[in-house]
């Protein structure tokens, strides 16, 4: 074979070859619908997932900043009645009976002494803690001190209204008061005027409907 023929054969091949050889394909296919559904719902699922857990965060929070603020309230509350009831001089009479809307009045008579309220001091010939309704079945704590010395109002340093109304407890579901009796040894929910004064008053109180009463207990002097 000549040398040119060898160089034509050499050519023929490489051409041969070069046609049979197919490109390499690179591999650039996209996301299909059902991927791009897939990854939308996942990540719709983790935002939701988040969200409720800080939604909760911040709910319980302000649960416990507002159950906070009520213990804090009630503990003034309860010092002010406390602070009130054992005030009550030896001589006073004490009845406790059911008002007009079937709750409770605690009437302490002729105390004859002073009873604070706003930073100053008051005068009162009677006392009168009552319970009265609100709506949706709540209940509050009415004071009610009334003046009927007018002597007394010529003391300068003691505010002297003839009636003074205070509301100490607020959207209750539940009040009642209870006297002692040491005869019968045993808690009344009616306590007559003529009776001799108890020594203790009791104060039951439910603020929430689903938890149990607490029980304030006051020594009458």
């Amino acid at each position: 074979m000549s040398r040119e023929n060898e160089i034509k054969s050499g050519i023929d091949i490489g051409i041969r070859f070069s046609l049979k050889k197919k490109p390499p394909t690179a591999n650039k296919r996209g996301f299909t619908l059902l991927e791009i559904i897939l990854s939308v719902s996942i990540l719709a699922l983790l935002v939701s997932v988040i969200f409720s857990i800080m939604s909760s965060s911040i709910g319980l929070s302000s649960i416990v900043i507002q159950e906070q603020e009520n213990t804090r309230t009630l503990a003034a509350q309860s010092a002010y009645l406390k602070e009130v009831l054992e005030s009550i001089p030896s001589q006073a009479k004490v009845a406790l009976e059911e008002n007009e809307h079937q709750l409770q009045k605690l009437t302490i008579h002729y105390p004859s002494t002073t009873f604070p309220s706003g930073g100053q001091l008051h005068f009162a010939e009677q006392l009168i803690l009552e319970v009265l309704p609100q709506s949706e079945g709540k209940v509050q704590l009415h004071l009610l001190l009334s003046n009927q010395d007018p002597e007394f109002a010529e003391v300068d340093s003691l505010k002297n209204p003839k009636e003074l109304k205070i509301i100490i407890f607020d959207n209750y579901n539940h009040l009642e008061w209870r006297v002692y009796s040491t005869l019968d040894q045993e808690w009344l929910t009616e306590w007559d005027l003529q009776s001799q004064k108890p020594n203790q008053i009791q104060l039951h109180q439910k603020l929430y409907l689903y938890e149990a009463s607490t029980f304030q207990h006051f020594w009458v002097p």
